[in-house]
């Protein structure tokens, strides 16, 4: 399994929004959806800092990430710049 996990910091005045659009039904799993390697998003909020989240993204290996970059690369970066209001920092961690 491949897993990618993204921390991100949000401003408390869009946290609605960005639960909703980096949620399990949110902008990034639908995208991620197209790939039929893709396992499902889950989105955890920090109980201490409830303007920090975490997204884990799982897909059955690295070459369906792989394959789903090479096909949805475009779309990939396009939905990260429609949604970069949505956090002052994020960080890939995994």
């Amino acid at each position: 399994m491949r897993v990618r996990v993204w921390r991100y910091d949000v401003p408390t005045d869009v946290r609605e929004e960005f639960e909703e659009e980096c949620g399990p039904n949110g902008s990034w799993a639908r995208l991620f959806a197209n790939s039929p390697g893709f396992l499902g998003t889950s989105l955890y909020v920090d109980v201490r800092s409830r303007t920090s989240y975490l997204t884990v993204d799982r897909f059955a290996d690295d070459e369906a990430w792989q394959l789903f970059r090479a096909e949805h690369d475009t779309a990939y970066q396009e939905v990260g710049v429609r949604l970069r209001h949505l956090t002052t920092a994020q960080d890939d961690l995994v």
